[in-house]
């Protein structure tokens, strides 16, 4: 979750139609930040470098 309790969904849908190139930008940023997160947490040992 985002500070404001934001899902990366609501970010998403937020993005489509976000007009500012700057925010727009932010908004892609937060919502690669939150997938990455949740990927860590559902798969850790696949996120583990071998050797």
């Amino acid at each position: 979750m985002e500070q404001n309790g934001k899902s990366w969904k609501d970010l998403c849908a937020e993005a489509a139609v976000e007009k500012d190139p700057q925010r727009l930008t932010e908004l892609i940023a937060e919502i690669t930040r939150l997938i990455d997160a949740e990927q860590l947490k559902r798969s850790p040992r696949q996120n583990q470098k071998i050797g």
